[in-house]
Formats: structure tokens, C-alpha cells, sequence
């Protein structure tokens, strides 16, 4: 957090109004600001709704930061913590029954924008708060409009370019020393397998496919430098060994890296007669 050391007070405790249905439960929480919530986890996937404020949750490798209008998506059995940066009103939504859980709606953890989320979290809000016999059908009406909306968007075109986009420039940025799949799924907001698939969908390649190629490229580009030894290039690029930079440089380009320079240096001093 910027600014003061949270301190664990699990204040979210207070000001703490709840609601169920048959379908879901509604947590209300008032958090104060320069607090946080220690580690913990849920039994339930749930949605959080933040009315106002900002606060960070923090998963093992991922931080994620909600503001108003936001809708957050927690997956079950996620272990984090929450930082609380201003006064926070969040209003939590989980199925009221294990076995209807949102198991298959993912397992990681997003924040989700929508147009529509302010007015709905306001209208679930006051259903809670009413005890006529039309609330509880209400809430849980507006239940599945918030929950449609943020795993539609989530599954959208737009939101998988985005997030792609994403996995592919830290790949770029980290080629010699990649991150895990789970550290580039945690960022993404995507369960591990579904960022494996996609991505070589996308890019008709695998993520270790696509750093080995990125990987050869650069070593590629350092054989032109007749100073930096086979040994030397290998180790830069993140390969093994000197014979694990030949295996893959061979069955990439068909032909030995000290061959490929040697073909090199021919080339530019025929070019220079």
C-alpha cells in the first residue's frame, strides 16, 4: 500500500449487514482506510461489489486494485489479503449453497469495468434492506444480471486481446527469465490452462515455444559478435549449456550456430570486396 503500513485489524467486521435468499447471501462491509484484512480464504466464489473508496487484494503473485464501480471475482479457496487505501463500502455476493458454487466461472481471481455496475450494486443494496415478498426474488434477479455481466465480459473479444496482449509483452520483456505459468496466469486473471490454450491459439505457438524462439533470436542476433564465445551466448539467452543452445539452434535454423556464424562472417566479407 502507498502511504501508511496497513496494520491487520480485520475491521470489515464492523457495520457488517447480511441477506440471504435461497439462491445467494449479500454481505454488506464498511472498512476503514490504512487497515487490512489478514490471510485468509473462502469457501464460496463470491463478487464484490465497491460502492466507493479503493482497496488492493492481494493473491500469491497477483495484487489487484478495486475502485468504485468495480466488480471483483474471488475465486474459492484463494488465499489473499486486503488492504484498505480509503474508506471502502464493498457488498459481497455468494451463492447460498455449496453445491451451486460458481466453481466452473473460473479460478483466479479479475476485476471487471461495466457501465452497469454502479446502478446494480445500488439496486441490490436497497433489496437487501427491504423485507417485502418481491426483495428476495429481486435480489437474486440482480444476482445473476451482475454475474452474467462480469464473466461475459470476461470471456469477451475485447477482454482476451487484452489480456493476451499482456501475457505476450512480458514474455518479451522476460525471455531470459520467464515467468511461471501460474505467475502469467495470476497476472492475467485466467486459470493456468486456459492461458496455455489461448495463447497458442493466438499465436500458433506454445508460451515455451514462443520464449525459445524469442530466445534463439537473440542468440542469433549475438553470433554476429565474434567475441562472445558459444558458452557465453548460451548462458545469456537462458539456455543450459553450450550443447543445449546447439540442439535447439540446430533443429530451429538446420544448421550449427558455430557453422552459422562461420556463414556469417563469410557473407560480410564478400560484401566488403
Amino acid at each position: 500500500m502507498i502511504g501508511k503500513i496497513a496494520n491487520d485489524c480485520g475491521c470489515p467486521a464492523r457495520g457488517r449487514l447480511v441477506r440471504s435468499t435461497d439462491a445467494v447471501r449479500l454481505a454488506r462491509s464498511a472498512c476503514a482506510p490504512a487497515c487490512a484484512l489478514g490471510r485468509h480464504r473462502h469457501d464460496q466464489a463470491r463478487i464484490v461489489l465497491t460502492f466507493g473508496g479503493a482497496f488492493e487484494t492481494r493473491y500469491d503473485g497477483l495484487s489487484l486494485s478495486a475502485g468504485a464501480g468495480d466488480a471483483l471475482f474471488r475465486p474459492q479457496f484463494e488465499e489473499h489479503r486486503d488492504v484498505y487505501t480509503a474508506r471502502v463500502v464493498c457488498l459481497s455476493v455468494a451463492p447460498a449453497r455449496a453445491d451451486t458454487g460458481w466453481r466452473d466461472l473460473g479460478t483466479a481471481p479479475f476485476i471487471a469495468q461495466r457501465d452497469e455496475f454502479p446502478d446494480l450494486s445500488r439496486d441490490l443494496f436497497l433489496e437487501m434492506n427491504r423485507v417485502d415478498l418481491v426483495s428476495s426474488l429481486a435480489i437474486d434477479a440482480i444476482s445473476a444480471e451482475v454475474a452474467a455481466l462480469l464473466f461475459r465480459h470476461n470471456a469477451s473479444d475485447e477482454s482476451r486481446t487484452r489480456w493476451l496482449t499482456q501475457v505476450r509483452e512480458r514474455l518479451e520483456d522476460e525471455w531470459a527469465a520467464p515467468p511461471s505459468l501460474r505467475s502469467l496466469a495470476r497476472d492475467a486473471g485466467r486459470e493456468a490452462t486456459y492461458v496455455a490454450t489461448a495463447f497458442k491459439k493466438a499465436y500458433r505457438k506454445s508460451i515455451g515455444e514462443y520464449v525459445r524462439e524469442r530466445r534463439l533470436g537473440r542468440a542469433r542476433a549475438l553470433l554476429a559478435d565474434r567475441s562472445i564465445g558459444l558458452a557465453d551466448i548460451a548462458q545469456r539467452c537462458g539456455f543450459v549449456d553450450q550443447s543445449h543452445f546447439t540442439r535447439h539452434f540446430k533443429r530451429r535454423f538446420s544448421i550449427a550456430p558455430g557453422a552459422y556464424r562461420v556463414r556469417g562472417e563469410k557473407a560480410r566479407a564478400a560484401q566488403r570486396v
